[in-house]
């Protein structure tokens, strides 16, 4: 019994010590990257005329809504599989079975992208070039490239990766903005291809020097079986009404100032309350990641305690 109650003992400190250091990692990279983007949005209003900075916000709102809808919906299911997929060694399908989903859908969104950019340019008085949707379509596939890996590093508690990966995007995105604005002017297209090609570049370097989560091992195939596929069907589908609430409660607000007021006020309220609103996001993040991967770890093994 005191031989339990020690090992008991040894485990519960051991769990509190990695919960320490995966929120100091994570407290850490949140910190780096809020001052990242502090600088970067300081920068970036020097330079940038705030109508411009307005309609970035604007396109990038109506992307994010539709990743919301079909995308994240499916990486929640990731984080909610991933202890069963573990302890059954179908890492690799759950990978499988989420990936393809997802590049499906955003398949889709970047379809609709497209086709609303070339309707949008035949219009007349157009103000934005089709570069500008085709920057949108391609930042669309390379963050769903990037969640996905973000996600399993999360759900395998590699936090230490996720944290450093976070925190150099963040500087690397404004950074490539300001690069490509400088080169090529302030408009619209500059700062989404700055966007795109700064996140691509952060996503190639930690695909090559990070170990990433779930991929096959030589000769091994990715089983995705019928159970899992039914299993993250019935997770994701409840999820997308949420996600277009949450969407309506965050980002809305701009559409409703950009009719009213003009896209400058526009830029000038995404640049104050991206600023304002970080703290809070750091720690309902900060939290939201430590914690995801113990509570669907308890709820995979049935654990209600």
């Amino acid at each position: 019994m005191i031989t339990f109650g020690k090992a008991a003992g040894l485990k519960l400190s051991a769990t509190r010590t990695r919960l320490m250091g995966e929120g100091l990692w994570m407290t850490a990279g949140q910190v780096a990257s809020a001052v990242g983007t502090l600088v970067g949005v300081r920068l970036c209003t020097e330079l940038i005329p705030p109508a411009v900075f307005g309609t970035v916000g604007l396109l990038v709102g109506l992307s994010t809504l539709g990743f919301n809808l079909v995308c994240a919906p499916l990486l929640g299911a990731l984080l909610r599989f991933f202890p069963e997929a573990s302890s059954a060694r179908q890492i690799p399908g759950l990978r499988q079975a989420t990936s393809r989903s997802l590049f499906r859908n955003t398949a889709l969104l970047m379809s609709l992208v497209l086709v609303g950019g070339l309707i949008y340019c035949a219009l007349p008085g157009a103000q934005m070039s089709f570069w500008s949707f085709a920057a949108l379509a391609g930042l669309l596939a390379i963050d769903t490239a990037r969640t996905i890996e973000t996600n399993l590093l999360t759900a395998a508690r590699r936090q230490r990766p996720f944290a450093i990966w976070n925190a150099v995007e963040a500087w690397a995105r404004p950074a490539g903005a300001i690069v490509l604005v400088l080169a090529l002017g302030a408009t619209p297209s500059a700062i989404l291809w700055g966007y795109l090609l700064a996140t691509a570049a952060t996503l190639t370097v930690f695909m090559l020097c990070v170990k990433r989560e779930g991929l096959p091992a030589p000769g091994q195939v990715a089983e995705v079986t019928p159970e899992l596929t039914r299993g993250i069907g019935s997770y994701v589908l409840p999820l997308m009404p949420l996600a277009l609430v949450g969407w309506v409660s965050t980002l809305s607000d701009r559409y409703i100032i950009g009719g009213l007021i003009g896209l400058d006020q526009v830029g000038i309220y995404a640049a104050a309350y991206g600023l304002v609103s970080r703290p809070f996001l750091m720690s309902g993040s900060k939290n939201t990641k430590k914690l995801s991967p113990l509570y669907y770890g308890k709820v995979s093994a049935g654990d209600a305690n």
